[in-house]
């Protein structure tokens, strides 16, 4: 018996839910691509708010406009992470996420990740502890940079809701082979717990739980679902215990490869610092007729950068942003742009567009090098967009940025160095026995601010910056206490807390960290009681880093007086001409000369003026200095 179906409908019913399959796709497609563009879009001028910001934080205000830029320079700085947020769940919904196995040093992660959870901690009544297994190999592969990110989220999220107690970080082997560690990691806190009702959405993008209890506090409801999908891509799995209000423990396990199995406990680092020259070695090349301009707006990064690349020979100049970039690449002939990411004025993707669009086709084959500190957000893509032709990330190794210079400059400039002549060019002259023997008491630690800047010689030039600025600074902070403008305090010890630690004097930096909290919190008496001591123990400064900055004066090239005398009445004249790259320009060139001792006081206050654009001031100092230097 044969039987007839009509099959007619199911097949049109199969044609419309395909229709509807890639609507739907299509659909998601277009939001990606949205939010993608959007996020772009909006982070551009955002960093421009910021940066701008900072720039006119750095001058003098009345303290309600101090509160304003900085109210705004906070807001801007929430809206950034909240784009980079929302760019990243894109990005996992179109698949478009991706990991980078690459090398790296666990006690370097860790390190990072200990200051990075101190610094977030500080105004806040906890705890942090940390919770370290010594065993874990000092070397692996994996994505480093989104460890940290998810860590990160972690932490942060454990901060916000927890009032009082402590923060813990754990991190243990559970199984290692010959080739492989499987890694737990941790972060518990005892704060306000999540219900287990709440628990199942915990991990929905922009799900927040419990609102109109947790309204006052910041987020998008994202940074969990961006750490579990990332975890996910890891091989490993999130999971969370809660006790509603008694605390919280979120936790997963992933798998590393080992590249050096010995472990962390094991490893001497000060031996491993004396190999440093040789594994440089064999990285380093000449390029002596090469000319690179050199894109950062922090002044010490500048210093520590040109040192560092200095045993290459190049001719470096400098800029402080992206404008002054894309200005002295239309002036100058240069091989080769590193430019930094993040700038006021003009960030480095804007400033590298816009290099890019210039009419001469020089212009566009011009190698750029992106310079990037952001490991929290994968930017390759985006420098690749704006054109830029590769990457080095901070802080930046020799070896790497090496490899990336030899790749883009021009081969007839670049000469290979045998590596003996190698090891003789990065040898430090640096005598020890000319420097006092460090006393642990002093609060003072040369290795510790070796490790920091990259090189003796860097931190040599680092320690004169920091030593002839004492006076002023100490100064400074002391008036603002006076005069009541904590605002303008919080600002001068929070420079403090930074540059104080990249010379290796851990206690300055840790005890101006705790006023900067004092200050944020408004506790102007534990300001007046305390600030006295952090003045004394920043002024012995002055005795105790005399012998390295003496040391640093004298290795300088000598400039007669009349010398001296012209380049104060140029930056007399740059004034005058409202010319101030050109006063920046001279003052550069000036450092890398000897001071007379009869201006060696003034020189410190005319750093300060031109940091200040104190303009009627550098004019009747510079012409003060130039009297002094012709009686």
């Amino acid at each position: 018996m044969l039987t007839v179906v009509d099959i007619t409908k199911i097949m049109e019913q199969n044609r419309l839910m395909k229709e509807l399959v890639l609507q739907t796709e299509d659909a998601n497609r277009a939001k990606t691509n949205f939010v993608s563009n959007m996020s772009h879009e909006i982070r551009t001028p955002m960093n421009s708010i910021v940066g701008i910001t900072e720039i006119l934080l750095r001058s003098h205000h009345s303290p309600k406009e101090q509160e304003y830029l900085l109210n705004i320079q906070s807001s801007g700085r929430v809206l950034l992470t909240i784009i980079n947020d929302v760019l990243d769940c894109s990005k996992m919904e179109s698949g478009k996420m991706q990991l980078f196995d690459e090398p790296y040093d666990t006690f370097s992660l860790f390190h990072d990740l200990k200051i990075s959870m101190e610094n977030r901690i500080a105004n806040c009544p906890l705890e942090l502890i940390y919770d370290i297994d010594p065993d874990i190999p000092c070397t692996l592969k994996g994505d480093m940079g989104r460890i940290r990110q998810i860590i990160t989220n972690l932490v942060n999220n454990a901060i916000k809701y927890t009032e009082k107690g402590s923060i813990r970080f754990t991190v243990r082997v559970r199984q290692k082979n010959a080739d492989k560690v499987m890694l737990y990691y941790a972060v518990e806190d005892t704060g306000i717990g999540i219900r287990k009702e709440d628990q199942k959405i915990l991990f929905d993008a922009f799900q927040r739980v419990e609102i109109d209890r947790n309204r006052y506090v910041e987020g998008t409801g994202l940074g969990l679902t961006i750490s579990q999908n990332l975890v996910n891509m890891m091989g490993g799995v999130i999971e969370v215990e809660s006790e509603y209000g008694k605390g919280s423990k979120f936790y997963f396990t992933i798998e590393q490869t080992i590249v050096d199995p010995t472990p962390m406990s094991a490893v001497n680092y000060e031996q491993q610092k004396s190999g440093v020259i040789e594994k440089e070695a064999e990285s380093l090349f000449i390029a002596l007729g090469a000319h690179i301009l050199l894109v950062d707006d922090n002044d010490l990064n500048l210093v520590v950068a040109k040192d560092l690349l200095k045993p290459l020979q190049m001719q470096i100049d400098t800029a402080e942003n992206g404008m002054q970039a894309v200005d002295l690449v239309q002036r100058n002939h240069y091989d080769l742009v590193l430019m930094d990411h993040m700038m006021p004025v003009m960030d480095g993707i804007v400033a590298t567009k816009t290099i890019r669009e210039l009419p001469d086709e020089k212009y566009k084959k011009l190698p750029i090098i992106a310079l990037t500190a952001n490991a929290m957000v994968d930017a390759r893509k985006e420098f690749l967009n704006a054109g830029m032709n590769g990457f080095v990330a901070k802080p930046i190794d020799f070896a790497r940025i090496c490899n990336q210079l030899k790749l883009w400059l021009p081969k007839d400039l670049v000469r290979d160095v045998p590596k003996e002549e190698a090891k003789k060019l990065l040898a430090d002259d640096l005598s020890d026995r000319e420097i006092q023997p460090e006393d642990p008491q002093m609060g003072f630690s040369f290795e510790e601010g070796v490790n920091h800047c990259g090189s003796k010689a860097a931190l040599m030039k680092t320690i004169r910056i920091f030593y002839r600025t004492i006076d002023s600074k100490a100064n400074k902070i002391e008036q603002c206490l006076k005069e009541g403008l904590i605002s303008d305090y919080v600002i001068e010890v929070h420079a403090l807390k930074s540059s104080a630690l990249l010379i290796g004097a851990v206690p300055l930096s840790e005890a101006a960290k705790e006023l900067e909290g004092y200050g944020k919190q408004g506790k102007t008496e534990l300001l007046e009681e305390k600030t006295p001591d952090l003045l004394a123990m920043y002024r012995d400064f002055k005795d105790i880093l005399k012998p390295y900055a003496d040391k640093e004066e004298a290795a300088r090239q000598e400039a007669s007086n009349g010398e001296w005398c012209q380049a104060l009445q140029q930056i007399h004249q740059c004034i005058e001409q409202f010319d101030l790259d050109g006063v920046d320009r001279i003052m550069e060139k000036l450092e890398e000369y000897q001071i007379p001792e009869c201006i060696r006081e003034s020189m410190d206050q005319l750093r300060v003026y031109v940091a200040d654009v104190s303009m009627e001031e550098i004019m009747e100092l510079t012409d003060t200095m130039t009297e002094l230097l012709r009686d």
